[in-house]
């Protein structure tokens, strides 16, 4: 499984069974960059079934509002 990117179309659909890591971030920052890189790494290693979700807060203003995100990267665990 990979990295799905969270929309305004299905991201609470995504976040409604099971463990859910969402994951907002700003791609175009270095922090956010290096955050999603170390969170690839543990989705291939990791042996549960939780579900990992990018929402870009640049473009995803819809579902960014509905939570505390004032930074990037956030991330919540669902």
């Amino acid at each position: 499984m990979a990295i799905l990117r969270g929309t305004k179309d299905n991201f609470f659909s995504l976040i409604k069974d099971g463990i859910t890591l969402a994951y907002f971030s700003n791609p175009k920052t270095e922090e956010c960059q290096i955050t999603r890189a170390n969170l690839e790494s543990i989705e291939k290693d990791i042996k549960k079934d939780i579900t990992f979700v990018e929402i870009n807060v640049n473009e995803e203003k819809k579902v960014v509002d509905k939570f505390p995100v004032d930074i990037s990267p956030t991330i919540i665990l669902f």
